[in-house]
């Protein structure tokens, strides 16, 4: 979301290609758990210590792509994690939620 809005206010054209790389590192030994109480899941740790994913998204089809690019960009880290997945509908909870200012 901060991205979409800095682009927007630097003048880019809304049909320019916008690429997000995420890093995450320092895995090994973490483990993953649900941070709400209304997702059940089973504790899953990992061996791996790092991954990166990568998208290339329009900057002007950024909040109708958000839900997909957020999955996009987080579910190789959580394969990491005996290969855990997440359905859509989980995805779409969180980042609607998160773009009222709910962190769940």
């Amino acid at each position: 979301m901060f991205l979409e809005s800095l682009y927007t206010k630097f003048g880019a054209p809304q049909d320019a290609r916008v690429g997000v790389r995420m890093n995450h590192r320092g895995l090994a030994g973490r483990e993953l758990s649900a941070a709400s109480s209304s997702r059940q899941i089973s504790p899953r740790s990992t061996l791996e210590n790092e991954v990166q994913s990568e998208i290339s998204t329009v900057l002007g089809t950024m909040n109708e792509s958000r839900v997909e690019d957020v999955r996009k960009l987080l579910s190789p880290m959580f394969r990491l994690f005996d290969f855990q997945e997440f359905h859509e509908r989980v995805y779409e909870d969180i980042v609607r939620k998160f773009e009222q200012g709910i962190v769940t």
